[in-house]
């Protein structure tokens, strides 16, 4: 009965465990299809194109969203419940000034961010990344136990746009007794 109970599990195991990033264990992007807001919209690139499943880093491909110029822009997304956050991957646009994506701050909030020109306060840090990061593809990894219902990332700068081309949000799995 245990050689069977073993192999149950495991087969459970790899169904939940798709695939890891960075020694991480993950499921599938919680993120895609969820809703979510931004700050501002500009040139029509809405805040649902972050996490429509299209990572194509151009923007004449309606792939990236686009908020105003403004202090400390923002985008969100809804995971549906709090979740503990593992890791996120950021597309970045890759067209035209990828250097726009610069002092980060990813987190966690319990309710939907609202408000502009200002420092959200964010219930959970996830991870906060300076300086400008011009890589098409930003993996981060979260330093601390970020739990929370809606993963919020934030330029902790004035005056500038956010563009984002697509978000994948990792969630830690939780093990399943099967027997």
């Amino acid at each position: 009965m245990d050689v069977l109970r073993e192999a149950l599990v495991m087969f459970w195991l790899v169904l939940v465990f798709e695939f890891a990033i960075e020694g991480v264990r993950a499921v599938d992007n919680v993120a895609l299809s969820c809703p979510t807001r931004q700050s501002s919209v500009l040139f029509g690139g809405t805040s649902d194109r972050a996490n429509d499943g299209n990572i194509d880093g151009y923007y004449s491909d309606n792939s990236c969203t686009f908020t105003a110029a403004l202090d400390y822009p923002w985008w969100a997304v809804d995971l549906g419940s709090e979740r503990l956050v593992r890791s996120v991957i950021i597309y970045n646009r890759v067209d035209e000034q990828p250097e726009r994506l610069r002092d980060l701050r990813v987190g966690m909030m319990d309710t939907w961010p609202t408000g502009n020109n200002s420092l959200l306060v964010m219930d959970a840090i996830c991870a906060t990344r300076d300086g400008p990061h011009p890589e098409a593809r930003l993996i981060i990894p979260c330093e601390k136990n970020a739990t929370g219902r809606y993963l919020v990332i934030q330029l902790a700068a004035v005056k500038v746009t956010l563009t984002l081309c697509e978000v994948e949000v990792f969630v830690q799995c939780k093990y399943i007794d099967v027997l």
